[in-house]
């Protein structure tokens, strides 16, 4: 099993700047990944 973190960040059209962390669950079977799973939330700026 493998797990990784990022955070993604970038700016919209429009000028707003997004953030977005995030992790990816690999599990390998016989050298060779099996599932691949990912979750992300977008990051919210307080006001």
């Amino acid at each position: 099993m493998v797990v990784s973190e990022w955070l993604l960040t970038g700016t919209r059209p429009d000028g707003v700047r997004v953030q977005v962390r995030g992790c990816d669950h690999y599990e390998f079977r016989d050298g060779k990944v099996v599932r691949k799973d990912a979750y992300w939330k977008l990051v919210e700026k307080p006001s």
